[in-house]
């Protein structure tokens, strides 16, 4: 995957701390333009780490399920 594993694995130790994203927001907080980060959050999504969980075209927001499940759990 070249520079792309490099770009989804910094957006993978991101999610751990921010488990519900969009992509503009992840896009400025990781220092990367909008389509590298669409690319890795669609990278994560293709191996079902990532759920979209709201909107359709725009402002989508994608959440790390089954991390938050884990985290529901303690509750």
């Amino acid at each position: 995957m070249g520079r792309a594993a490099k770009n989804t694995l910094r957006l993978l130790n991101y999610i751990e701390a921010n488990p519900i994203i969009e992509i503009s927001k992840t896009a400025k907080a990781l220092n990367l333009a909008f389509n590298t980060t669409s690319d890795a959050i669609k990278r994560l999504k293709e191996v079902g780490i990532l759920v979209q969980s709201a909107g359709e075209r725009r402002n989508r927001i994608y959440s790390y399920e089954e991390y938050l499940d884990i985290l529901r759990e303690g509750n």
